[in-house]
C-alpha cells in the first residue's frame, strides 16, 4: 500500500509539474529569436508586419523589453505622464483622448474618415518616424491594419480644425496627416495636464525606476513644457514625438532609430501565413458615444518593473491534487496500480500555439480521475 501510493504521490507531483509549465508557457512573450521577444501587447502589430510585408522583410524594428507600460506605451514618458495624471488628478487615457478631439461628438466624426476603425485610438502611440519605415513593427499602419493614404481627402481637415491643437490647419489634409494632428493634440494635453501638478519632479523620483530612466522622463517632460510655455510649436510637435514615440533604451543610443533595434526574423517564423488583416477588425462595434473604446486597453498606467512573469492559475491546479490525495489514502487492500502513461512525443511543426492553462488542467483532472476509478474498479474486482 505505502509503496503503491508512494507511485502515485510522485506521479501526480510529475503531471503537476508538466501542467504547470504549461501555464507558465501560456503567459509567456512572443519570441522572434533565441534573444529577442516582442514587446508585452505587441503582438497583433507583430502579426500585422508579417502580413503588410507579404513575408518580404526578414528585419524587424521592435522597441527594448518592457521596464513600465506595456503595448504600444512600452517605455516611454508619455506612459509616465499619464500615471501622474491620473493619480493627481483623476483623468484617464479616454478622457484625455476625448478633450484632444474636440469631444466626442468630433472625435466620431473623425473616426468615420477612418470607417470607424476600432483601433484608432490608438494612433496617439503610434509611430510616424522615418517617413513610416515598412520595418518598425509599431508604425500606424500596423497599428491600425491597413495602409494610410496621402492623398488629400477633402472635409477631413474642417474636423481636425476643431482639435485642440492642428498643426495641419489651414489646407486640404491626407489621412496620414489627420492621425498625427490627432497625436499631437493628445500629446499637447498630456502636457498642459502635466504641467498644474506642482510637486512634479517628485512624483517622477518617487516612481519605482532606476536613476537614470527617472532622468530620461523628467529631461522629456521639462523640454516640453518649456516648449509649451514659450510658444514654440515646433519644437513642442518634437517634443510629443519624444513624448509618445521615444521609449527608453538601455545607453540611449542616438541612431537615428529612436530606440528600435533591428532583429532578425527566423525563416521558419517568416513563413507562417499570418491572419488576412479582417481577421482584426470583424465584429467589433463601430465607434460612439461609451462604446468607442471597447476592447482597447491603453499602454498600462500602474505598470512598473515586473521581475518575472509568473502564472497566476497554479494555486488551483492544487486543487484536483488534493482532492486525488485523499482518495488514495483510504483504501488498505490495493493490490495494483497502473504504471504511468507515457504519451508519444508529438510530431515537429513549425509552430506551437500556445496552450491554454484553464484546458490543461481540465485534462489533468480527467485523466487523474480515470486512473483513480480505474484503480478502485481494479481493487474491487480483486
Amino acid at each position: 500500500m505505502l509503496k503503491s501510493n508512494f507511485k502515485s504521490i510522485a506521479f501526480l507531483f510529475s503531471t503537476l509539474a508538466v501542467v504547470l509549465t504549461m501555464c507558465e508557457s501560456a503567459t509567456a512573450q512572443l519570441r522572434i529569436n533565441e534573444r529577442d521577444s516582442i514587446p508585452r501587447g505587441q503582438e497583433s502589430e507583430f502579426l500585422e508586419f508579417q502580413r503588410q510585408n507579404n513575408q518580404n522583410l526578414r528585419q524587424i524594428r521592435i522597441m527594448p523589453d518592457c521596464s513600465f507600460g506595456e503595448g504600444l506605451g512600452c517605455n516611454k514618458t508619455g506612459t509616465v505622464v499619464e500615471q501622474i495624471i491620473n493619480q493627481s488628478r483623476g483623468t484617464n487615457y479616454q478622457d484625455i483622448l476625448m478633450r484632444a478631439a474636440g469631444g466626442e461628438d468630433n472625435y466620431r466624426k473623425f473616426a468615420a474618415f477612418y470607417d470607424n476603425n476600432p483601433q484608432l485610438p490608438k494612433v496617439p502611440y503610434a509611430s510616424f518616424w522615418r517617413n513610416d519605415d515598412p520595418s518598425i513593427m509599431d508604425r500606424a499602419e500596423n497599428v491600425l491594419g491597413e495602409t494610410i493614404s496621402r492623398r488629400p481627402l477633402p472635409g477631413l481637415g474642417s474636423i481636425t480644425n476643431n482639435f485642440v491643437w492642428s498643426p495641419s490647419r489651414g489646407r486640404e489634409i491626407s489621412p496620414r496627416d489627420g492621425l498625427l494632428d490627432l497625436k499631437y493634440a493628445y500629446g499637447r494635453v498630456l502636457f498642459e495636464e502635466v504641467a498644474k501638478i506642482p510637486d512634479l519632479k517628485q512624483q517622477i523620483n518617487s516612481l519605482d525606476l532606476p536613476p537614470d530612466i527617472r532622468k530620461f522622463y523628467l529631461d522629456n517632460i521639462s523640454q516640453g513644457l518649456r516648449n509649451l510655455n514659450s510658444g514654440n510649436e515646433s519644437g513642442l510637435k518634437q517634443s510629443v514625438l519624444t513624448l509618445l514615440s521615444f521609449p527608453y533604451t538601455p545607453g540611449n543610443p542616438n541612431d537615428g532609430w529612436y530606440g528600435r533595434q533591428l532583429v532578425d526574423v527566423p525563416e521558419t517564423i517568416a513563413s507562417l501565413e499570418p491572419p488576412a488583416g479582417s481577421t482584426f477588425l470583424t465584429g467589433l462595434p463601430p465607434v460612439g458615444g461609451e462604446q468607442m473604446m471597447t476592447g482597447f486597453i491603453p499602454p498600462g498606467l500602474t505598470e512598473t518593473f515586473i521581475p518575472s512573469v509568473t502564472s497566476p492559475l497554479w494555486p488551483y491546479a492544487l486543487i484536483p491534487l488534493a482532492l486525488l490525495l485523499l482518495t488514495f489514502g483510504d483504501n488498505g487492500s490495493s493490490q495494483a496500480v497502473e504504471p504511468p502513461i507515457i504519451p508519444p512525443e508529438p510530431p515537429t511543426t513549425q509552430t506551437v500555439p500556445e496552450p491554454s492553462a484553464l484546458t490543461a488542467l481540465l485534462l489533468f483532472s480527467l485523466g487523474m480521475g480515470i486512473l483513480n476509478y480505474k484503480q478502485r474498479f481494479m481493487q474491487t474486482k480483486g
